[in-house]
């Protein structure tokens, strides 16, 4: 119920059937020190560190994180894993995928917009050829 009372507008109690749902963006938290790790554990719907120069791949820390999540009781299959490496080549989206990361962000690139389409084609070509789609 919604009621209104000033002074240039005036609305009665009204109601409002069915309710709209109620949908929020996923909250991301990256980061991939212990502290933050424990904390996108407990309550961030995306985990989203930044590659440690130790464990580029996450091929350490992702199974760690996903322990981190079942001992908060959550779902390690429902908090996804995403990263954002800046440059990936084919060997790399291979270790992302192969170690359980579901969300790869490059960055795209380009002085004119000829270079910005290769650049999209050659991103293209690189997720057909390891995801074969």
């Amino acid at each position: 119920m919604a009621e209104f009372h000033g002074d240039f507008v005036d609305f009665e109690p009204s109601w409002c059937w069915p309710k709209p749902v109620q949908s929020f963006p996923p909250v991301y938290l990256g980061g991939s020190g212990p502290l933050t790790m424990k904390h996108a554990a407990e309550w961030a719907d995306v985990w989203y560190p930044t590659p440690p120069m130790d464990d580029p791949h996450l091929t350490e820390a992702l199974p760690r994180f996903r322990e981190l999540v079942a001992e908060a009781g959550r779902d390690p299959a429902g908090v996804p894993v995403g990263i954002a490496p800046g440059s990936c080549d084919a060997a790399d989206l291979e270790a992302y995928l192969r170690n359980g990361v579901e969300q790869v962000n490059i960055a795209l690139v380009a002085d004119t917009p000829a270079e910005m389409l290769a650049r999209l084609d050659e991103l293209q070509a690189l997720r057909i050829a390891v995801l074969g789609r």
